[in-house]
């Protein structure tokens, strides 16, 4: 995520969220979380990879997959470039 200059901000939300340390209430959780999916959304709608932001992020994440026109690729496992570095 430090790498994607436009959501490496949400890299300390994150790392809160896993991390130890203070503990957060589920409030808080809940309203980070929310923070993010919001901000993600809005960079994919931003970059026109989705048409609304109001979706849920798998909605997106459907609706990203859908675009890819290459078979082979649109049908590898999201994790594959993981195992690859």
């Amino acid at each position: 995520m430090r790498d994607l200059c436009a959501l490496s901000s949400l890299e300390p939300v994150l790392s809160s969220l896993v991390g130890v340390g203070d503990p957060l209430t589920d409030a808080e959780k809940e309203n980070m979380i929310s923070d993010v999916a919001r901000r993600v959304s809005q960079e994919l709608l931003g970059e026109g990879m989705i048409n609304s932001a109001a979706q849920s992020l798998e909605a997106s994440a459907y609706e990203i997959n859908n675009r890819i026109k290459d078979p082979a690729l649109r049908n590898e496992s999201i994790f594959s470039g993981m195992m690859r570095e």
